[in-house]
Order: C-alpha cells, then structure tokens, then sequence
C-alpha cells in the first residue's frame, strides 16, 4: 500500500483535532523517502513515513511534546506505537527512552511510529473512539 496508512490517518486525525486549539497541526503522514542520512530508497532503508507508517504533529511548544510524548508512551501498548522522537529524545518499545542523536532534533514536531498491525486497521469512528479512549479517558 502506497500513501498513508488508515490505522495511522485515524490516530493523525484524533490528535491534531484535539490540540488544534493548542496550535498543533499536521505535519503529514506519507513521505517516500529513505530513513535520514541515507540516500538509497530500497525497502531495508525506507523511513516509517515510507510505509506511511508514521505522522509527525508540530509544534515547537516543549511542554506539549512532553505531554504528548508522555501520553503517547503511556498508550503505546494499546496503540500499536513503536517509536515517538520529541525535542532530543527518542522513545522505542525496545530501548525506552534516550537521548536523541539523529538529523532533526525534532523541537519543531513529535514523530510517532506505529506498527505494521495498528496501521493497517480501518479508519472507523469505532477506531477514532477506541484512539480517544486510549488518550484522554474519555468515550
């Protein structure tokens, strides 16, 4: 599949309508490009946004990365997340959270990275409900 993946525009869809009145907004889901630094688009190279498997939200507010970075972690189990990057540090299921050493350091937006299984699931209102839950508590 080609182009943002559904389980992935659903999540994108939650967050940026809750924060928009925080000044959040989209910074896109789908980007054919090879992970940064590399210049080979072949499928062992190709980023999450490759995949559209991952969306990016900015802000350069560090207290909404904290939030989100903390309220994205904390769901992540439930919401097939894989990885969240967030001003200097880098959150994955594997190593937890370290510091950030990669191209961007990400103070303008949080990337967050899902799953092959959570990105595939359909883009309903029950999904973006189950997303709402996760996130805030809230049915």
């Amino acid at each position: 599949m080609v182009g943002p993946r559904p389980g992935v525009k659903a999540f994108h869809d939650v967050v940026v309508w809750h924060y928009h009145a925080r000044g959040l907004r989209s910074g896109g889901i789908y980007n054919r490009r090879a992970v940064r630094g590399l210049t080979t688009l072949v499928p062992r190279t190709a980023s999450l946004h490759a995949a559209g498997r991952a969306a990016d939200f900015m802000t350069s507010d560090k207290e909404l990365h904290n939030e989100l970075l903390l309220r994205f972690i904390r769901c992540s189990e439930q919401l097939g997340i894989v990885e969240v990057i967030s001003w200097d540090r880098r959150w994955t299921l594997e190593k937890g959270l370290q510091t950030y050493r990669g191209k961007s350091p990400h103070k303008d937006h949080v990337h967050v990275g899902f799953s092959s299984d959570f990105a595939s699931r359909a883009n309903t209102p029950d999904l973006k409900k189950w997303i709402t839950h996760f996130l805030w508590g809230v049915d």
